[in-house]
Formats: C-alpha cells, sequence, structure tokens
C-alpha cells in the first residue's frame, strides 16, 4: 500500500532571490506534481526534478562578485584553467577581465600541431623575445612600444596579457610560488605583491594547525583550527569549549620550532626557511637558500 503523496514531501523553501521559485524535497516528481495540482497559480508542467548532485549548488545565492582592478583571479580558460591571473582592469558591462598570466609558451615550431617526440609540454615562464626571435625567426616578434605580438598573443613585461570572461568568481588566494612569478614585474604594484605574499602567508594554515588571533575581540587568544573556508576558519580556543568562525586575515600560525615559514616582508621576501628559535613575536628561521640563520 504506498503512503499519501502528503506523506512523500519532505521539506519546501524558498529564496528572495528567486521570487516565484519554491524548492520541494520529496520522494518523487510524481508526488510533488500530484500535491500541487489543485493549487492556484502553480503550474505542474513547470515542475522539474534536480538531482542530489545539482541540489547544493541550487540553493547558493547567485555570484554577486565583481574582479577589482589590482586582484588577483583564477582563470578556467584552456590551457590556463586554474591559473594565477593579475587584474589590470575590469569592464562590468562586457564582464571581461583585462589580466596578466605567466605564459605556458614553447617557442620550438610544432608540425601539424603535434609536439614532437621529446620535447616537454611547456612550463610556466616569462617570455623570452631572444629565445622567439632565436627558434622562430626576427620578424616573428613585433615590436608594439612596451609591447610584443608573438604568434597573435600579446606579451607585457614578459606576462601573456588577455582578455577574457572565463574566470572563476571569487578572489583568488595566491601560493608563495605563485606570487614569486610576479614579483619582479615592472608594472604590478610593489604593494600587491606584498599583499598576496601575506594572503599566501595566511592560507599556508591547515585544519589541525596551532594558531593565534591577532585582532578583534578574541585578539591574542591561541587555539586549533577545525575545518577552513576560503575566507575563515572555525578555531577552537584553548581551554575553552568553545568554537568560533575567525577570517584568515585575523589568524596567524602559532609558530613551533620546525616549522616551515615563507618571509612576507623585508629583505629575504619570497624566501622559504624553518623556524630555528621562538621568543615571543621574533623568530629566527634557517634559510637553505642562503644557508644560513636570519632574524
Amino acid at each position: 500500500m504506498q503512503a499519501p503523496d502528503r506523506f512523500q514531501i519532505y521539506s519546501a523553501t524558498g529564496s528572495a532571490s528567486r521570487p516565484g521559485w519554491i524548492s520541494v524535497e520529496a520522494a518523487s516528481l510524481a508526488a510533488v506534481q500530484s500535491i500541487c495540482a489543485d493549487m492556484l497559480n502553480i503550474f505542474t508542467h513547470e515542475i522539474y526534478s534536480i538531482g542530489a548532485d545539482d541540489a547544493q549548488n541550487w540553493h547558493r545565492e547567485p555570484p554577486t562578485y565583481r574582479p577589482r582592478a589590482q586582484s588577483w583571479v583564477r582563470l578556467r580558460q584552456h590551457p590556463y584553467n586554474g591559473d594565477l591571473a593579475y587584474v589590470r582592469d575590469f569592464d562590468e558591462r562586457l564582464w571581461v577581465v583585462s589580466v596578466f598570466v605567466v605564459p605556458l609558451i614553447t617557442y620550438r615550431e610544432l608540425s601539424r600541431g603535434k609536439r614532437p617526440r621529446g620535447v616537454l609540454a611547456p612550463t610556466p615562464a616569462l617570455f623570452d623575445e631572444y629565445e622567439a626571435k632565436k627558434h622562430c625567426g626576427e620578424a616573428s616578434v613585433e615590436v608594439r612600444n612596451q609591447t610584443r605580438l608573438f604568434r597573435n598573443h600579446l606579451f607585457e613585461d614578459g606576462y601573456l596579457s588577455l582578455r577574457t570572461q572565463k574566470f572563476y568568481s571569487e578572489e583568488a588566494i595566491p601560493t608563495g610560488k605563485e606570487i614569486s612569478m610576479f614579483e619582479n614585474s615592472k608594472v604590478i604594484p610593489r604593494e600587491m605583491i606584498l599583499r598576496g605574499l601575506e594572503r599566501a602567508a595566511m592560507r599556508r594554515v591547515t585544519v589541525g594547525d596551532p594558531v593565534k588571533i591577532i585582532s578583534g575581540e578574541l585578539r591574542g587568544a591561541l587555539g586549533n583550527i577545525k575545518s577552513l573556508s576560503d575566507r575563515e576558519a572555525n578555531v577552537k580556543i584553548q581551554d575553552k569549549d568553545v568554537t568560533v568562525s575567525i577570517p584568515l586575515e585575523a589568524l596567524r600560525k602559532d609558530m613551533r620550532i620546525g616549522d616551515e615559514v615563507l618571509v612576507t616582508g623585508g629583505a629575504l621576501i619570497g624566501l622559504t626557511g624553518w623556524v630555528v628559535s621562538v621568543d615571543g613575536e621574533a623568530l629566527q628561521i634557517y634559510v637553505r637558500k642562503l644557508a644560513k640563520q636570519v632574524h
């Protein structure tokens, strides 16, 4: 004996961002159609089934992210899908970003679009005008003031200059390695590099890490990260049975001897090292690249 339709409806929700639409959790599409059949202003032919995989996406609010000039995004355009890009400008009318991205480029001519045996796929590297002319001839590079045109692609300051609509709808959090590819740019403001390194340092915290809260009402408190999102962490406060949500920029890893760190300021900016001594807020680290200890 089949249960009445009303017992096959588990929940119904609406959203202010989608006026006129109702999401119903039910045992079957037929159960929803049956319940709605005698309701005014509900059209049963406009009832659609949403699979479990798409249900969470349907409930998310429509994206409101608008890239800012002098910020970082990640592209979703082949072959740069997931790559970090520096935003120079954003055209809201066309929804197009103008960006710099570290190019993937090979200077050897390909036969019928295929990579010759033994030739590796291109790796991220700044455009080299000398190498381009060496392998492809002097005429292969067209000089346009501060830019260079090569194989119908525009390069400036060594970076590929792109205009694209294909980017992820949130501001990117760079890694230290990614930022290091932009740190010698003459076009990107130095403060942007420093800010990127700071965000990279924030993002290096992981679930389970001991952290210190450096701003807000809980400033100075210590805790451990229980979970992470792109912008916040849930932190279990030490000596208290409470877990709070803290913005990543308000957290710093509670450094211990042996921890790997990224230098985000001063003459050693961008270098990594290992903590060998902790004195309050002061660290002494060993930088392998320099083969010495620094403060």
